[in-house]
């Protein structure tokens, strides 16, 4: 199927301010597939990711195995061709699920967390770092649950 010829209709939840990983698996938990954008705050970066399978609530940690995630970057939210695409180098460690945290993509590769501090590692189970530092940021996020795709 032509990848152009897909229409994606979502439901979209927006949590604003400081994220904890109640509030995070309280909306998102246990659905899929998501979609977390998070804007960095005092910038005009975006970042995101697409998790294809279930955010796991109630747990300590626990990683999800997906090789069809991605984390990517926008250096500016005006210009959508100035981004980087990182897909899964590690498949057994692709989702990071915790339950005092956001969305987690690696081991570190993007994580929303108030407790260990909003990250993006240099490279650990995605394949290109998505930030040019692993310094916390401060954010705005969304998370969009997936609904259904409808080819057409």
């Amino acid at each position: 199927m032509d990848e152009s010829n897909r229409i994606v209709n979502f439901e979209s939840t927006r949590l604003r301010g400081a994220l904890s990983g109640q509030l995070f698996h309280g909306v998102c938990g246990d659905k899929f597939p998501t979609v977390s954008i998070i804007k960095v705050k005092g910038s005009d970066k975006i970042l995101g990711g697409y998790n294809p399978i279930t955010w796991v609530s109630g747990i300590i940690f626990f990683y999800g195995a997906t090789k069809d995630s991605f984390i990517i970057s926008f250096k500016d939210k005006n210009d959508i061709n100035n981004h980087i695409l990182s897909r899964v180098k590690n498949e057994q460690r692709s989702i990071y699920n915790h339950f005092n945290c956001g969305p987690g993509f690696g081991y570190s590769d993007l994580m929303i967390s108030p407790v260990y501090g909003n990250k993006c590692s240099i490279m650990s189970d995605y394949d290109k770092p998505i930030r040019e530092t692993n310094d916390s940021f401060e954010n705005t996020s969304s998370f969009m649950n997936l609904d259904q795709i409808i080819e057409v």
